[in-house]
């Protein structure tokens, strides 16, 4: 049987989820939005994130200090890949990628 994670829930690979550290709402405002990578059994791995949808992060692992989460609505998931995509578009036409998940050697940080 798999272990349940801090959240108690099973997370989907690709999906967009919202995460908080102390509103178990998870608002749309002040929590961080995260695409799923993968879980492992001590860690939840972040694809990308952003707390404001104007910067975005790779490739990491979710800090411990988030206690909850919620798949994001329509709405949301919108939003979240619409500044995804524009964030991406401008990071490759400065001749930037940084979307490229970093070699697995590479340790990965938690966002805090």
């Amino acid at each position: 049987m798999k272990q349940q994670n801090r959240f108690n829930q099973s997370f989907i690979p690709g999906e967009v989820y919202l995460f908080h550290r102390t509103d178990p709402e998870c608002p749309a405002d002040g929590s961080l939005y995260g695409i799923i990578d993968k879980e492992t059994s001590d860690a939840i791995h972040l694809e990308s994130s952003s707390s404001d949808l104007q910067t975005f992060r790779h490739w990491y692992r979710l800090a411990e200090d988030y206690r909850y989460c919620r798949m994001a609505s329509r709405s949301e998931l919108r939003d979240y890949i619409f500044n995804l995509a524009c964030d991406e578009c401008s990071h490759l036409a400065a001749g930037e990628d940084h979307t490229v998940e970093p070699d697995a050697s590479r340790d990965r940080i938690s966002i805090g």
